[in-house]
């Protein structure tokens, strides 16, 4: 019978179920070792720096941002017409900050103008509020619909 034999850490056992462990598994507190290659390659990296990006990689680096930011942009008018859009046919406060900023803001970034007035069915409050709420859908919902599709062929024109 195979007798047990204490190991460094003071513990027996028996040769039946032990194995060695493996050296390069870091079994012993240690980080396994590299092979030749894959240190000399890291090495060589490390003194070169990382290599420098062709002129061609940096143009289309900056085409991309400036795709992006023109996207960006015109989603952003989008919505401020679209949220302008529903302040006026929800009849919100127009004494509000933000209601007045969004209102403002609308007619100042629609480009497109007044493509279709609408005239008030009457004199009362609610027929010329009525008639501004379709104004502002009609006109500020086509000029969001443009900006969308005027953003997006740019984009695709800006992107390489």
């Amino acid at each position: 019978m195979a007798e047990a034999k204490p190991d460094d850490h003071g513990a027996t056992g028996s040769a039946q179920g032990a194995t060695e462990p493996d050296p390069g598994s870091g079994a012993s507190g240690r980080p396994p070792e590299k092979p030749a290659k894959q240190a000399a390659k890291q090495e060589r990296s490390a003194k070169q720096g990382k290599p420098a990006r062709s002129a061609k990689q940096s143009f289309d680096t900056v085409r991309s941002a400036v795709a992006t930011v023109v996207w960006v942009v015109a989603v952003l008018a989008a919505l401020v017409l679209a949220a302008g859009a529903l302040v006026v046919a929800l009849d919100f406060n127009a004494r509000n900050g933000v209601v007045e900023f969004l209102t403002e803001t609308a007619d100042r970034i629609n480009l497109l103008g007044e493509l279709k007035t609408f005239e008030p069915e009457g004199r009362s409050r609610d027929a010329v509020q009525d008639a501004r709420t379709k104004e502002v859908l009609v006109n500020w919902g086509i000029c969001a619909v443009a900006y969308l599709v005027g953003g997006k062929i740019l984009d695709k024109l800006i992107r390489p």
